[in-house]
């Protein structure tokens, strides 16, 4: 069975047309078929495509053992997903969760990606040259927003496992980019900003520099999963939202696409075995209404019409029915948490609270999709992001009904791929911190339910002054006090007993953070600039 195993980790991690090259770089990370199966401690990452042959995940796999074990091609399991063995790709509806042409990147493009992340370790640190630096060079920008952009889901995972349960295993569910280059948009194609930025950074240090943040988030597309088929709402709004049955058509197609993608993903989410998914993504009505409103300007400005020009009867209800699409997806996103009530999801609150924008961080009134589902669902948790000692984030989106609870989402070291080691900021990052800690739960409990997870991590949250008010337990998870209730709940506690911690209960040593990254790192809080969540908004949160 060794040939068909070898075929199978392939496929897992690439696609069929691997290059020889990048087979034995796979290959060369054994997993274990038999190490792991689908358990309490599984937490399915639905993200970027996570590098699981990275040498501080590898071990930490799901394998899906029949696939592993079986012949390729073959749906050996008959769940419907031929050759999952660790993850699959939403978008291509393929097993290349971490696709090839994303790997080629990273690996051929080693030595540059290294002073990428090591540049952007400078940036999260507050370090105020680097971050004059990333205001200079369109070319390293766009090359450091691919290489974050693609570390997503590694950094996630990376996360999971350190911080929050070092049991705890790993699957994939890709639903950014799709299996094939080809099918990727030309602006994921980093292959020129890459060559460019290998001749710029020939030295490591201080060189380094990238372009304008305000230049790079103009022209960075939202993300496909935020805002489906982008270019064709563009498309449909070209004649200022008087084409009524194109934006009918487009709406209804947008809705209909969501829904397909919710129900794969319930089907994959079944077959897995998850009791906890993370879901460190979202879709903020208030950027999809910046859109909008800047093509309004757009057309204002071409047709030399004034500011104050109104919208017709006509165009203003075609405008709502694009604004709609926000609700569709909020609907179509609590349908999916409904049809899985056994799992806990996990979800990033969002980045918006340092936008331009009135209350943009108020999830009341910026709607977070799926962020806002926390509050009509038992089994969705919402998580702020802060330091380490619980001090909320400039970036972070909050609300003392929508958001539940807070978690260290600044400047958090965790892993990339290809083997390397970043630092991020964001929801994003605080989120997986939480799903860490409710695996570790369902360890210590496996009767325990997702409502009450939900519930035993926000009653054992520690308080915090600056989370008083903006998340609806008033606090910071505390690992510790949430693990030792579960546990406790399965030996006859009653939910009703657990109390909210002191402010200054310990945590046990398994859970402690590394000592050298619990100084505040937020440098927003010492009025210096805080680049980080600008220059990665467009695809954290």
């Amino acid at each position: 069975m060794a040939e068909n195993r070898n075929t199978k980790l392939t496929e897992r991690l690439t696609v069929a047309s691997a290059s020889l090259a990048l087979a034995t770089i796979v290959l060369g990370a054994s997993l274990s078929a038999t190490a792991f199966a689908a358990t309490k401690d599984h937490v399915l990452v639905i993200d970027e495509g996570v590098d699981l042959v990275h040498f501080e995940l590898k071990n930490r796999a799901h394998i899906n053992s029949k696939e592993f074990n079986g012949r390729a091609n073959t749906d050996d399991d008959r769940n419907g997903f031929v050759d999952d063995v660790s993850g699959w790709n939403l978008i291509s509806n393929d097993s290349a969760y971490f696709p090839l042409h994303v790997r080629e990147v990273f690996v051929k493009n080693d030595a540059t990606v290294e002073k990428l992340l090591g540049l952007y370790n400078r940036i999260e640190e507050g370090d105020r040259e680097a971050i004059e630096y990333v205001y200079g060079n369109p070319d390293i920008a766009s090359a450091m927003s691919y290489v974050l952009s693609k570390s997503h889901g590694t950094h996630v995972a990376g996360i999971i496992v350190k911080y929050g349960n070092q049991n705890a295993i790993i699957s994939s569910a890709n639903v950014f980019t799709p299996s094939s280059a080809e099918a990727s948009t030309p602006s994921e194609d980093p292959s020129a900003a890459l060559a460019m930025t290998r001749t710029m950074m020939k030295s490591s240090g201080a060189e380094i520099y990238v372009e304008g943040l305000e230049t790079l988030l103009a022209s960075q597309p939202l993300r496909a999963s935020e805002i489906i088929a982008n270019e064709g709402a563009s498309t449909a709004a070209t004649s200022v939202f008087d084409d009524t049955d194109g934006i009918r058509a487009y709406v209804n197609d947008s809705a209909q696409k969501d829904r397909a993608e919710k129900q794969l993903m319930s089907r994959y989410l079944k077959t897995t075995g998850a009791r906890v998914v993370n879901l460190s993504l979202g879709f903020a009505k208030v950027t999809w209404k910046m859109r909008l409103d800047a093509i309004w300007d757009e057309y204002l400005e071409k047709n030399n019409l004034p500011e104050s020009t109104p919208m017709t009867a006509t165009q203003r209800a075609n405008y709502n029915k694009l604004l709609s699409i926000y609700s569709n997806s909020e609907a179509n996103w609590n349908s999916f948490f409904s049809n899985n009530p056994q799992t806990l999801f996990v979800v990033a609150a969002g980045n918006d609270g340092d936008m331009q924008v009135p209350n943009a961080g108020n999830n009341a009134i910026n709607e977070v999709a799926p962020a806002n589902c926390a509050g009509s669902n038992s089994n969705v948790i919402t998580v702020a992001a802060t330091t380490p000692e619980g001090v909320i984030a400039d970036f972070s989106n909050y609300n003392s009904r929508l958001v539940n609870i807070g978690a260290w989402g600044v400047a958090v070291p965790s892993t990339a791929p290809n083997h390397h080691h970043v630092k991020m900021s964001g929801t994003s990052m605080a989120s997986p911190y939480v799903a860490g800690v409710a695996s570790a739960m369902f360890s210590a409990n496996s009767r325990l339910t997702a409502s009450q997870a939900k519930s035993i991590l926000i009653n054992t949250a520690s308080p915090k002054a600056s989370l008083q008010g903006k998340v609806s337990s008033n606090g910071m998870v505390n690992p510790a006090a949430a693990v030792s209730a579960a546990r406790g709940l399965g030996n006859g506690l009653a939910l009703a007993d657990i109390a909210s911690p002191s402010a200054d209960s310990r945590i046990l040593p398994g859970f402690a953070l590394l000592p050298e990254f619990t100084r505040t790192l937020d440098t927003t809080l010492r009025g210096e600039i805080h680049a980080t969540s600008e220059l990665v908004k467009s695809f954290l949160r």
